[in-house]
């Protein structure tokens, strides 16, 4: 969620978004986890923890507003590039020379996850470190552990120089088997809006579902939104060209129209369980999906949005892009 991102099976922006545009964290909720309770049910958390002031006060946040009482493992990925295995004896003892840097920080890097931890107040943590890479690992940790929620934490100086494995919370969202909550550096607020952001797929069900629960425990507003493609109706101009004369205002396509009108009516079916307790609204924008979502954001106050994923690169090539760009 942006304040927290949750990316089902991931998350992403300002408030909230993926991105982080400002103080909000997103979640990416994946498919298959929707359910029709009324509160939030986040039990088991994995913080992932690579001691930057963006990690540490993610765990914190999604700790206190989202998780109190959760079962919590946190962990660290030491960096480590993959190889094919290899049984030569000189690659394998240069390997595990290597590697005693990594043994010997083990111990320090187990204190400083353990002492974070305890500083939460927590009933029940584990910490772990691994040596590998970092996306593939906290999908493997989230996965082993059941976890209801994986949280981490985004940097605001996005462009600095990377060190180890690039892209991480983009490949961990999609890896992800559970949620995964992105929480942008600096974000203290509490949930004051909840943004579900749908597409027409059946997996908005589950989206609204869980944005819902996260609404109704934070007693904050919800918006259901809906951007329209900047190609919806480009068709109809190009088929039948503006023949107003100049400064008069082009009439928008029906099929635009009738595509918006039956976006509106979506929005309000998925909505119908939202039930006086909750302010809810939709919201049908136009234009490109991550920037839209990113200003409705901004625009709202301190946010989570709620975003869906259809599981990883290779199985849906081309899709996610939203994801990525919140």
């Amino acid at each position: 969620m942006h304040h927290g991102d949750m990316i089902d099976g991931a998350g992403l922006g300002d408030s909230v978004p993926v991105e982080s545009v400002g103080r909000v964290a997103a979640e990416v909720t994946p498919e298959g986890r929707a359910s029709g309770d009324t509160t939030d049910c986040t039990e088991r958390i994995v913080v992932g923890v690579d001691f930057s002031p963006a990690s540490l006060n993610a765990g914190r946040w999604a700790v206190r507003q989202l998780a109190p009482a959760s079962t919590a493992l946190f962990t660290h990925v030491v960096p480590w590039p993959d190889g094919p295995p290899s049984h030569d004896g000189e690659t394998v003892r240069g390997v595990r020379e290597a590697e005693r840097p990594y043994r010997q920080m083990r111990p320090a890097l187990l204190g400083g996850l353990a002492g974070f931890a305890a500083s939460l107040r927590l009933a029940r943590t584990r910490s772990v470190v691994r040596l590998g890479r970092p996306s593939a690992w906290l999908a493997t940790l989230a996965e082993s552990e059941h976890a209801d929620l994986l949280v981490l934490g985004r940097r605001k100086d996005a462009a600095r120089h990377r060190i180890g494995e690039p892209n991480v919370i983009e490949r961990v969202a999609r890896r992800a088997p559970c949620a995964v909550l992105v929480v942008p550096e600096e974000t203290t607020a509490p949930v004051e809006h909840v943004i579900a952001a749908v597409d027409a797929s059946p997996a908005a069900e589950q989206v609204v579902a869980r944005a819902l629960r996260v609404a109704r425990v934070h007693r904050a507003a919800l918006t259901l939104v809906h951007v329209l493609s900047p190609w919806t109706g480009s068709y109809d101009r190009l088929l039948a060209p503006r023949r107003d004369g100049v400064g008069r205002a082009e009439r928008v396509p029906a099929s635009e129209v009738a595509h918006r009108d039956a976006m509106y009516a979506r929005l309000a079916w998925l909505a119908r369980d939202a039930g006086p307790e909750v302010a809810c609204r939709v919201s049908v924008p136009g234009g490109d999906a991550g920037r839209e979502i990113i200003d409705l954001v901004r625009r709202s106050g301190p946010s989570v949005v709620v975003v869906g994923k259809r599981g990883a690169d290779a199985d849906h090539p081309g899709r996610g892009t939203m994801a990525r760009r919140q």
